[in-house]
């Protein structure tokens, strides 16, 4: 069932409610007419009060088309990548029509979205909202933009070789990714292998290999399990051997449908990652030429433990030339399904922005109150969105996102340092500190009279040093880096936006991995002091400790790994410095004194001391931090030149001081 859109109470009623009333409820008729209406996509914009209302693009939806999957269907993904196809589909609907998305979802909590989607008939609400600290609540000012751009949603565990399926059909062109940065880590397991191995040797395809034929989408055909992918060819495996793959992972499916159309001569999609990772469609390529370089190993110990297991009729070669023969041609299979991997399929990076908090049930409830619009699971999130995307695509197959205000570049590099670092790492470095001085929200924490000095000081001092000494910066996005952190301090002041600093905080493990560890390395090697990297820290070591000790749940993807110093015995902040995520700088000595020193500052004078400490210190004014400490006091004799120190945390550009290699060390 569609959700309702109610009308506002009658029992406040006023001319200017009466007004907004008749505006809000004048479109829902235009909604329902979407399943009937053929003629060409129109959509409306209305305003009442402090509320604007983009109602659904008018058509058919059975005219839009499944060009792009997604796997990672959450809060931001709705808000960003959706909403940039729905406006595409708004200002040339032929030419979007087939873009359309369809999601998977690989984790069981994926089902809640899926079925509230499913009760939406797959549209949404997107609510940006804007305002200030004193700006009433009821006149902050409120965006909501129906969006249609998603065509359905699938569960791989529900159906793994339907997901193969949509994943190998010919108008699937591109697949997009919002997976986190753990999810890049995520090993392939039996089940990922089996189904490659399947495809590899073409028992997954029915008939008619090499059709090259693009007519139907994928389909379920019988209880045989047979799908569709285009015409004349199938997936078709016994039914009860699906169940045996529920566990398939994202690359898992990914390589499964990549060997699928390569077994069958057909062209690769492209795999687009839009998550908050430097380099992410190297990042993602990477995963893939790895998980692809374990299949020789794997293959045969994956088979013989089918047999056992499944009772597969992989008969044993009749002699060992036979089997000697059979290893080499499985061997040159894999090889050049590896080279096709490299050279066809297309890895595109992308930056992306939209702060998009999780919806919580006073969001639920002001929609309805504000806007008029009842609905399970909006989308809550700011005005501002960006999207850079490096115009790399297998054939040139891709949406016009440009006429959408994406920006289509060769080098998405600069673009996406700028922002992960002076955004995202800011957003880091703030949320536990912001939590140890009591504030709930994010626009608490940059407004506050300390938090804010420290955040700009640390934007300025440490980050955006870190940008303006990589040579391969664009000197056009460098004259604008004074301009760009304005603008994200101003974001985050957004009042209206609601978004909380424990939500910031999840996952820090990894955000600081990807994102935090190599301006630390690379401001150490180039002889900066990283006095307020090492604040950053000590806050989220004592955030950690308090949570451990309070009994509370780190939600982290190695939540035992960052909590387990913080219990008895166990270690404390030194124990926590040696955890992997800090890499090379677990044996960096100037960098754990400088935890150390303010860990203790924290506990002993008190958050807002530290931090006053620090930003009114004069340049270099932090001696266990300084050029000619951090070059003396390594735990190890040996040093390294800047570059493998980079490279160590993920980032190969080389730094020179002064005409001079910076000195750090390797990672163990």
């Amino acid at each position: 069932m569609k959700r309702s859109f109610t009308q506002l109470s009658s029992s406040s009623s006023s001319p200017a409610k009466e007004s907004m009333r008749a505006a809000l409820v004048a479109p829902v008729s235009l909604l329902h007419a979407a399943t009937r209406s053929k003629a060409a996509a129109v959509s409306m914009t209305t305003r009442a009060g402090f509320v604007e209302r983009t109602s659904a693009v008018v058509c058919d939806r059975a005219d839009l088309r499944t060009g792009i999957v997604h796997f990672g269907v959450g809060g931001f993904h709705r808000s960003h990548q959706q909403v940039y196809l729905d406006e595409l589909l708004r200002s040339n609907f032929e030419a979007a029509k087939e873009w359309c998305y369809t999601g998977v979802g690989v984790l069981e909590w994926d089902a809640k979205m899926r079925d509230y989607l499913a009760t939406n008939e797959w549209s949404y609400p997107v609510v940006s909202r804007v305002g200030g600290a004193n700006t009433p609540e009821d006149q902050m000012k409120v965006h909501v933009q129906e969006v249609v751009s998603l065509r359905d949603m699938i569960l791989s565990f529900e159906d793994p070789l339907k997901t193969i399926a949509l994943l190998a059909d010919s108008e699937v062109r591109v697949v997009s990714l919002t997976i986190t940065e753990f999810g890049y880590r995520v090993p392939l397991n039996a089940d990922d292998f089996k189904l490659i191995e399947l495809a590899l040797s073409g028992e997954l395809m029915a008939n008619g290999e090499g059709s090259g034929a693009t007519a139907t989408s994928y389909q379920k055909i019988d209880a045989a399990h047979e799908y569709n992918i285009d015409n004349g060819t199938s997936i078709n495996i016994d039914s009860s051997e699906t169940v045996a793959y529920r566990n398939a992972t994202v690359f898992g499916l990914i390589m499964a449908a990549l060997a699928v159309r390569f077994k069958t001569g057909r062209r690769p999609f492209t795999i687009m990652s839009c998550d908050n990772l430097p380099h992410n469609g190297e990042v993602a390529k990477k995963r893939v030429l790895a998980a692809a370089a374990d299949i020789p190993d794997l293959m045969h110990a994956v088979t013989m433990s089918a047999n056992q297991t499944f009772g597969y009729d992989f008969e044993p070669a009749e002699d060992e030339k036979a089997e000697r023969k059979e290893e080499k041609k499985e061997q040159k299979a894999v090889a050049a399904f590896t080279r096709w991997l490299e050279e066809e399929v297309k890895y595109p990076s992308t930056m992306v922005d939209r702060i998009t908090p999780a919806t919580s049930p006073a969001d639920i409830a002001d929609l309805k109150r504000l806007a008029g619009i009842d609905d399970a699971w909006p989308v809550m999130c700011e005005p501002y969105k960006h999207w850079v995307i490096e115009d790399s695509f297998v054939d040139g197959a891709r949406p016009p996102w440009e006429k959408a205000g994406a920006l289509l570049v060769p080098d998405v590099r600069p673009h996406e340092l700028m922002k992960v670092r002076l955004l995202n790492v800011t957003h880091s470095a703030m949320c536990y500190a912001g939590v140890l001085a009591g504030c709930v929200h994010v626009h608490e924490a940059f407004t506050h009279a300390v938090l804010r000095p420290f955040a700009k000081r640390l934007m300025a001092d440490e980050i955006a040093a870190s940008l303006r000494a990589d040579p391969t910066m664009d000197a056009a996005i460098l004259a604008g880096l004074e301009a760009y952190s304005e603008l994200v301090l101003t974001r985050f002041e957004n009042v209206a936006v609601k978004d909380t600093l424990d939500r910031i905080a999840m996952d820090g493990s990894e955000k600081f991995r990807v994102q935090g560890r190599a301006v630390v390395v690379e401001g150490l090697a180039g002889g900066r002091p990283m006095r307020g990297f090492a604040l950053y820290v000590a806050a989220w070591a004592h955030f950690l400790k308090n949570a451990v000790e309070g009994g509370q749940v780190v939600r982290d993807a190695s939540a035992e790994i960052v909590s387990a110093p913080w219990r008895t015995d166990g270690g404390g902040l030194q124990a926590f410095l040696d955890v992997e995520v800090f890499g090379v700088l677990a044996q960096h000595e100037g960098w754990r004194s400088a935890v150390t020193r303010e860990f203790g500052d924290i506990a002993d004078g008190g958050l807002e001391a530290a931090l006053l400490s620090y930003i009114f210190a004069k340049d270099g004014a932090n001696d266990a931090m300084s050029p000619r400490a951090s070059l003396s006091v390594m735990r190890s004799g040996s040093s390294f030149s800047a570059a493998e120190a980079a490279a160590a945390c993920g980032d190969a550009v080389a730094l020179e001081r002064n005409g001079e290699e910076g000195v750090a060390i390797l990672e163990a």
